[in-house]
């Protein structure tokens, strides 16, 4: 049906050609380098492609109509096939202006090139470039074979067409538009036809296709988003871990420090004691600085353990530190001696802080309450003067039966019962009201959601309404075509109407130029946004990397001072049994010197008496 369409074209109605070959052909060479379109590896199956869609984005992109190969071609004769051999070699990615169809379209008004359909552009990206070469040899070809057939033809206005049949729709049956937009669909018909026939479909395809790429843009820009976010949240952990494990070290170390000075005291006192005679007073003297050295690592332990507590509540409380804040903070200096306000308990200020805001609250929390107590002691005096006084009635009045203080228990629980089951409503209540409150917000949020889908909806009927009537103007248009072609068309109409097309023309490639403009600075825009985010995530990881190593190290550094803190507490274990068998051989010193003592007593009162004696 198409075959016999395409060679009744060749004979009549030549004049309309100028009026239906697209503006690219007859424009300069744009200043684009042949390349092919840029494409995307994966295709999304939110995208399904569509021959028509993968044309407009190459002719849009490149700024030159590409030819696209015919699945199925005409039977040709011995002499086109011999012609199409000739000129079948030719570059890659030609234009139809190269091969000298644009600048003689006047003077040929004979000659009519057939284009292929772009049926097989939807089986793969990957084969752009193949199809494109040898399409751009089979529309020469064709076009060759077009000039032959044409040559022998004379001019078009000295024929009358009064008894003549056009072939132009009898060839084939007459179809609805729909059964033409299905031919369409399949891709049977050229980009020429396509723009004869449905202009604002055609157009309404560019539009679909230039969303899809900026929406591809704008999943990607996302993505990219996540990722940075993800990457400043661990960033921001792992900052956080450093800083604890850094204020740990300190510590440790300062503890290391303090254990090294007690040892190097308990050390020179043991050496102290042997070099110097052994005497009871020095004795005293030893323990009493054991004692207070004991004391002072018990305050020094509890202090740190109330300074951890009191910190793990500063930070539930309030705030963590910022980035900024975490580098600007330093803790113990690396060199130099130690602060004072680490070794003196009276400089300990953020202790002190700490326990005179619990003691202000505790303080708080006592007139809280003994106002409250005051407030019962007086409401509980006024119970007893109201019982004693209804007590006093009762005796009055009369004597009071077991069953009437049965009964009356019954009541005092009953009432009890009753407070407790109002305190249960009105918290029920509360609790229905805040529910009731959330139902009110999300039926508040369902309703706003419902108001911009019925906007949406009233603005895809009014597209609707607009498309259909779009569709009825095409059908009478068609309509009046096929009465015109019926009989006979003037010159003046033939005129107008290229007229017509042909600014019809010019007003979709301007817009499709601005539009492609736009899309151009958009996707530049984009392109300088993914750099620099490329660039901060690069930043990121090289951080990341460099906190994993200092972690390993920090990790390294505390093995070596846990084993260096296993070896003192063993010499702490040492020097203490060392201390214990001193105390034990000091005892039993004690006890010889009690015994000789007494023989000493003793033999004092013996030489006393044999004086006397």
């Amino acid at each position: 049906m198409l075959r016999g369409f395409r060679r009744s074209r060749k004979s009549q109605f030549k004049h309309i050609t100028p009026g239906l070959l697209p503006a690219a052909t007859i424009a300069p060479k744009p200043a684009v380098p042949r390349t092919p379109p840029p494409r995307s590896p994966n295709v999304s199956p939110e995208r399904p492609r569509s021959a028509l869609a993968a044309v407009i984005l190459a002719t849009t992109l490149t700024g030159r109509t590409v030819a696209i190969p015919q699945p199925r071609q005409r039977s040709r004769s011995e002499s086109e096939v011999s012609i199409v051999e000739k000129d079948s070699f030719i570059q890659p990615y030609a234009t139809s202006s190269e091969h000298g169809l644009g600048p003689t379209w006047q003077n040929e008004l004979g000659r009519r090139t057939s284009l292929p359909s772009f049926e097989t552009l939807g089986c793969g990206d990957e084969e752009d470039s193949e199809m494109q070469a040898s399409s751009s040899d089979k529309e020469l070809g064709n076009g060759s074979a077009w000039k032959e057939e044409g040559g022998h033809s004379d001019a078009v206005y000295a024929t009358s067409h009064k008894n003549q049949v056009i072939p132009i729709f009898q060839s084939r049956p007459k179809h609805s538009l729909f059964a033409i937009l299905h031919l369409i669909a399949l891709g049977k018909h050229s980009v020429l036809n396509l723009k004869c026939f449905f202009p604002s479909t055609f157009s309404d395809v560019t539009g679909r296709a230039r969303q899809r790429c900026v929406e591809i843009t704008k999943e990607k820009f996302e993505e990219l988003k996540e990722e940075n976010l993800h990457l400043n949240n661990k960033n921001q952990s792992l900052t956080v871990e450093l800083c604890a494990i850094k204020q740990a070290m300190k510590e440790l170390q300062l503890k290391l420090k303090r254990m090294e000075k007690d040892n190097e005291r308990q050390k020179e006192a043991e050496k102290a004691s042997s070099q110097e005679g052994v005497t009871a007073p020095e004795l005293l003297y030893l323990r009493k600085q054991a004692q207070e050295l004991v004391d002072e690592n018990h305050g020094l332990k509890m202090t740190v353990h109330r300074l951890n507590v009191e910190l793990s509540r500063y930070q539930t409380k309030f705030r963590h530190l910022s980035k900024e804040e975490s580098l600007h903070t330093e803790g113990l200096p690396s060199k130099g001696p130690i602060p004072p306000w680490l070794l003196d308990i009276k400089c300990l200020s953020p202790l002190l802080l700490a326990y005179e805001d619990r003691m202000k609250e505790k303080d708080e929390l006592n007139a809280t309450l003994e106002e409250e107590m005051r407030m019962f002691r007086m409401r509980v005096q006024e119970v007893v003067k109201e019982n004693e006084e209804l007590h006093q009635e009762l005796n009055k009045s009369r004597p009071v039966t077991s069953d009437e203080w049965q009964l009356q228990t019954q009541a005092e629980l009953v009432l009890e019962e009753n407070k407790l089951l109002i305190d249960q409503l009105a918290i029920q209540q509360m609790k229905a009201k805040d529910a009731h409150q959330e139902h009110l917000q999300e039926v508040s949020k369902l309703t706003k959601q419902l108001m911009l889908l019925e906007t949406k909806t009233q603005g895809q009927e009014k597209k609707l309404m607009e498309n259909k009537q779009q569709l009825e103007s095409l059908e009478t248009k068609c309509q009046e075509l096929k009465a015109h072609l019926d009989g006979k068309i003037a010159m003046e109409v033939h005129t107008s109407i290229v007229n017509e097309l042909k600014s019809q023309l010019k007003k979709e490639e301007e817009r499709g130029s601005a539009e492609l403009e736009e899309l151009m600075e958009k996707l530049t825009g984009l392109q300088v946004q993914k750099k620099s985010l490329l660039l901060e995530k690069s930043n990121l990881t090289a951080r990341n990397k460099a906190l994993e190593a200092e972690l390993q190290k920090t990790q390294k550094t505390n093995r070596r001072y846990q084993k260096k803190i296993d070896i003192l507490k063993k010499q702490v274990e040492k020097a203490m049994g060392s201390e214990m068998s001193a105390r034990q051989n000091l005892a039993n010193l004690v006890g010889v010197a009690e015994n000789i003592t007494q023989e000493r007593d003793s033999l004092m009162c013996l030489v006393s008496c044999l004086r006397i004696m």
